[in-house]
Order: C-alpha cells, then sequence, then structure tokens
C-alpha cells in the first residue's frame, strides 16, 4: 500500500518489494506446475515414439486397412465353409445311396448263395442217386 505521508523513495521500495515477493512466490508457486509438464511432455514423446511409424502411411490408415483385411478374412472362411457344408451334404446323401447298394448287392448276394446251394444240392441229387 501506498503512504501518501511517506517519502517517495519508500513507497516505491515498498512496490518494489512488493514486486519482488509477488515474483517469487509466483515462480515457487510453479515449481511443481513446471515438473508435472515437463513430465506430461516426457510421457506424450514417449507415447508419440510408441505410436509413430517408421513408413510414410498414418498408423489409424493401417490400423483400418488391417481391419478391413481381418473382415475380409473372416468372410471367406465364412464362405468356405458354407461351402463345405453344402459340399459334406452331398457326399452324405450318396453315402446313403452306397449303403443302399451295399445292402442290396448283400441281398442278391445271400440269393445267389442260396440258389448255387440249391443247384449243387440237385447235382448232388443227380450224380448220386442212391445216397
Amino acid at each position: 500500500m501506498i503512504d501518501p505521508d511517506a517519502p517517495w523513495w519508500a513507497n516505491v521500495l515498498a512496490a518494489l518489494v512488493l514486486a519482488i515477493v509477488t515474483t517469487v512466490g509466483t515462480v515457487l508457486a510453479n515449481r511443481p506446475v513446471r515438473r508435472d509438464l515437463r513430465q506430461v511432455k516426457r510421457d506424450a514423446k514417449e507415447a508419440r515414439d510408441q505410436t509413430a511409424n517408421t513408413h510414410k502411411t498414418n498408423l489409424r490408415d493401417d490400423l483400418d486397412a488391417f481391419r478391413d483385411e481381418v473382415r475380409q478374412g473372416f468372410e471367406d472362411v465364412a464362405k468356405e465353409q458354407g461351402e463345405t457344408r453344402r459340399s459334406v451334404g452331398v457326399v452324405r446323401r450318396e453315402l446313403r445311396g452306397v449303403r443302399k447298394d451295399v445292402g442290396s448287392l448283400q441281398e442278391d448276394v445271400v440269393e445267389v448263395r442260396d440258389e448255387a446251394r440249391t443247384v449243387r444240392e440237385r447235382l448232388d441229387e443227380h450224380l448220386n442217386p442212391d445216397t
């Protein structure tokens, strides 16, 4: 505060002391803030170093392109899986047909065997009438 009754140099000295105290107080109060800002700057630099590319494209663009490739890969796999499922269905139907054919052939073999047995018995009776 300026004292109107004090000599002019005392008022100037008081203003100067007030300015010095205010400046020193501000500097001291801002030291932790500056330290924190330096730490934030180091952290930001580290984060940038970890995410910066060594080539010309942007990391975000690279990730988007990779995501699109992965999606396309999944779509391709799903399409091939559907085709495989249809192919397996065809094979199953064909296998059922083959099983029916084999069953039919087994019946034919039994019938031929029975006929051969009958022919053999008749031939034995014809060749050996006394038995």
